[in-house]
């Protein structure tokens, strides 16, 4: 999912008091990748500016290459919940889901909004 979208999802996920899987910053592709139990996502609706990978293989940092440290691995990929600190592997899917799901349809709305009323700089025009 996009880097601003996973932020927040994990600040949620923490407020909540859900118990953290693996969490992975990839800047390069400004993309924070949770890792979840296989075929949760089946149940999901669609969630906006979110991708899930059903397989494949997953290439990890060291646990030095963290967030906290600043330091990132040659796969461009960073800790933030590393396995060392991480209760369970995975996360919650539902957790995520709903999490996510909250955050797409606030997105939705501020996009409505900002279609409707042109985020208070007037009329939107269209351009064809």
């Amino acid at each position: 999912m996009t880097g601003t979208i996973g932020a927040v999802a994990l600040r949620r996920l923490r407020a909540s008091g859900t118990a953290l899987g693996l969490v992975l910053d990839v800047p390069l592709r400004a993309t924070v990748e949770f890792l979840a139990p296989p075929g949760c996502s089946a149940s999901w609706p669609p969630l906006t500016a979110t991708r899930c990978v059903a397989s494949g293989a997953m290439r990890w940092p060291l646990p030095l290459a963290n967030l906290r440290a600043g330091r990132r691995a040659a796969c461009g990929r960073r800790w933030i919940v590393a396995p060392a600190t991480a209760g369970p592997l995975t996360t919650d899917g539902d957790e995520l889901c709903e999490a996510v799901a909250a955050l797409a349809h606030l997105a939705g709305v501020w996009l409505s909004d900002v279609r409707t009323k042109g985020a208070g700089r007037g009329p939107v025009r269209r351009v064809s």
